[in-house]
């Protein structure tokens, strides 16, 4: 994780970062009888206020015939980050009253990379679980 005093540095500048996506893995989905593996790229966006500790981000995630979409928001705490928020779905799963839960961390010199894992609840193929990473 980023030292804490990089964090400290970035409160105190009250600095704004924005990332964009460089890397992730496929989705995978587990309904309770059945693996459901994605093949497909994910998309992402990443921004964190670290004057205010406010962090949100933007999450694609194409599994199966739908593509399932969060905007989430949450707090940063030293290194560590999480947040919740809505997820809504293209495809035969439009309906879906499903959520999303995110949780990372900062990485490298003034928080130069981000990597969160993510799970989108409540969708017809169960859980969906992934990993991405970010850098400014």
């Amino acid at each position: 994780p980023t030292p804490l005093t990089d964090m400290s540095a970035l409160q105190i500048g009250n600095v704004t970062a924005n990332y964009t996506l460089s890397g992730y893995t496929f989705p995978t989905a587990w309904d309770g009888s059945t693996f459901i593996f994605g093949t497909q790229p994910i998309t992402g966006t990443l921004t964190a206020n670290f004057g205010t500790g406010n962090i949100m981000g933007d999450l694609g995630v194409p599994l199966g015939a739908n593509t399932y979409s969060s905007s989430w928001s949450g707090a940063i705490g030293g290194s560590y980050f999480a947040g919740s928020g809505g997820v809504t779905s293209t495809g035969v799963d439009c309906s879906c009253s499903c959520g999303s839960a995110i949780a990372g961390f900062f990485a490298g010199a003034n928080a130069a990379r981000a990597g969160l894992v993510y799970e989108f609840s409540g969708t017809q193929y169960g859980d969906i679980h992934g990993a991405a990473v970010f850098k400014k």
